[in-house]
């Protein structure tokens, strides 16, 4: 599972490579990156028009979410790549 994240995090980033090498003129900046991992709760609720319930969602989902951020020349570039898992329960 972990490989094939990591595959779809260079995939995803592929366009700011090719950017670099497509573009030679532009001086880029080091890329950022940070990495973003926890636990999202939650717990939503649909109404009809006159106030009865309809669905009631809730759960926990964990998530982790890596980031890149670099500059070229006046471009400021980012991308983001999340993943998350987890229970929801439906009422």
């Amino acid at each position: 599972m972990r490989a094939a994240a990591a595959r779809r995090l260079l995939h995803a980033l592929g366009p700011v490579a090719a950017l670099g090498s497509a573009a030679p003129a532009l001086a880029c900046s080091a890329p950022a990156w940070t990495l973003e991992a926890g636990a999202l709760h939650s717990r939503w609720q649909e109404q009809a028009d006159n106030g009865r319930r309809l669905l009631q969602e809730h759960g926990t989902l964990a998530h982790l979410v890596a980031r890149l951020a670099t500059a070229c020349g006046p471009l400021q570039l980012q991308g983001a790549l999340g993943l998350a898992d987890g229970r929801r329960a439906y009422d």
